[in-house]
């Protein structure tokens, strides 16, 4: 660049002073003939400025069109001249770095298919016109295809949940593979790229944690019923062999009197009280099984959160406050609806709201219900105490059907609580820390 300036000054100044020769030789006499040759020297060296410019011109509109259509192949040193040899140069430095930066990227985009290539979690980058651009062959297997073009290749309803997915966002679904039906949890991240958006998601098949949760979860369920059935029937055994050895003992010198006879009969009484206490338990707990395992559908309805929380409030307020305990509700914003079953609903907020004020107990405290948006998709209704909170102990039991810490509670609330936000779609999820209280949150989709 240096030489094309020094060129273009060293024309720039013959110019003007063949043009101040000439305006000099014109004012003088006796050079009659001089004017006339240093114009036409003039209009020569005008030429060779407009040639020299054109030329550097045509160097740059080449440059900016191999860079427009990325060609970076093209070379400006081939005709090289003492003028332009410095601009050539110039631009040939430019393109060498545009190949060095095109060589990078390509080198790591053939790096990063590679590793999804090769990676075992089917992954899938979805265009916003809905074309496939990338899938692995761990996706192809786990869609049973070839090849995959389109979202539609995926199936419904697989393929309308996916545009749904929020970016960053993780949901499970369950995937019909024809007579198969596999767990899969989703993870969508979204980017931009030129004039085009991508979802980038990946499938985890689940399975094994799937069935490995649904096997702790009848453990813990079976060592419930276990627990409750052998506490009703291990008294009743007892009772009824003591029945038995009352009932079929020889007469002769047990019964001496009629007090004798009174007193066995007393006992055998008592004995066939608790007999009947105990199987009335027994059937009792059968019902409440049953009250579990049948819950109602949700009957959809609009529900407005806010005078859903205020009227639990109001039903337990003054109750509370002659307890000592100060039952409050916050709703952000006021104008809160969402589309669910409100019976259902206020019965989770009414199981909650008495474990809290259960877990205060005689003291004190406070309990606070809040409804809040959670991002844009989500609503948030919380339940906070000042509890003693949740020992881990027992943290990992307390939604298992019938495990209660309570003399007589039955173990069901929080079950029945969770299965009613799965209806609903959502989740019921909690927070405690021991002597900080506890925190359960009621996450519910909108739309």
């Amino acid at each position: 660049m240096k030489s094309y300036r020094i060129w273009l000054l060293f024309r720039l100044v013959l110019i003007m002073t063949t043009m101040a020769a000439i305006v000099w030789l014109g004012l003088e006499e006796g050079f009659i003939g001089l004017p006339a040759l240093l114009t036409t020297i003039l209009g020569v060296q005008i030429w060779l400025l407009f040639r020299y410019l054109d030329r550097s011109e045509l160097l740059l509109k080449r440059f900016f069109e191999s860079v427009a259509y990325d060609d970076f192949t093209a070379r400006f040193t081939h005709q090289r001249s003492a003028p332009y040899a410095g601009l050539e140069h110039s631009l040939d430095q430019v393109m060498e770095q545009f190949r060095g930066i095109r060589a990078e990227k390509e080198e790591g985009y053939l790096y990063l298919e590679a590793v999804i290539h090769h990676l075992g979690v089917p992954t899938l980058a979805i265009r916003d016109d809905e074309l496939i651009h990338f899938s692995n062959p761990a996706a192809k297997r786990l869609f049973d295809r070839p090849r995959l073009m389109k979202v539609t290749d995926l199936g419904l309803p697989l393929s309308e949940h996916l545009g749904n997915l929020a970016h960053g966002e993780k949901k499970a679904f369950r995937y019909h593979r024809g007579d198969e039906v596999v767990p899969l949890l989703v993870s969508a991240t979204r980017f931009h790229l030129r004039e085009h958006h991508y979802q980038l998601v990946s499938f985890q098949d689940i399975r094994r944690e799937v069935d490995q949760a649904e096997t702790e979860a009848w453990q813990r369920l079976t060592r419930v019923l276990r627990h409750e059935i052998l506490n009703s029937l291990t008294p009743v055994t007892t009772l009824t062999r003591t029945l038995e050895h009352m009932l079929f003992l020889p007469a002769q010198g047990e019964l001496r009197s009629r007090e004798d006879l009174h007193n066995r009969r007393q006992d055998i009484k008592e004995a066939l009280g608790v007999i009947h206490r105990r199987s009335e338990g027994l059937m009792n707990f059968v019902q409440t099984y049953r009250e579990v395992t049948k819950l109602p559908q949700p009957q959809w309805e609009e529900v407005r959160v806010c005078e859903l929380i205020s009227d639990v409030r109001q039903l337990f307020s003054r109750r509370f406050q002659e307890g000592g305990i100060q039952l409050s509700a916050h709703c952000f914003p006021e104008s809160l609806i969402i589309q669910a079953d409100p019976s259902l609903l206020e019965q989770v907020l009414i199981n909650l709201v008495l474990n809290a004020r259960e877990a205060i107990s005689d003291q004190p405290g406070s309990i606070s219900m809040e409804a809040r948006l959670s991002g844009k998709t989500q609503l948030e209704i919380s339940v906070t105490d000042t509890g003693p909170g949740i020992s881990p102990e027992i943290s990992a039991d307390i939604f298992t059907p019938f495990f209660t810490t309570k003399a007589e509670g039955s173990g069901i609330g929080l079950s029945v609580s969770r299965q009613i936000m799965m209806a609903h779609g959502g989740e019921l999820i909690f927070s405690s820390k021991p002597g900080e209280g506890a925190r359960f949150v009621m996450r519910l989709e909108l739309g």
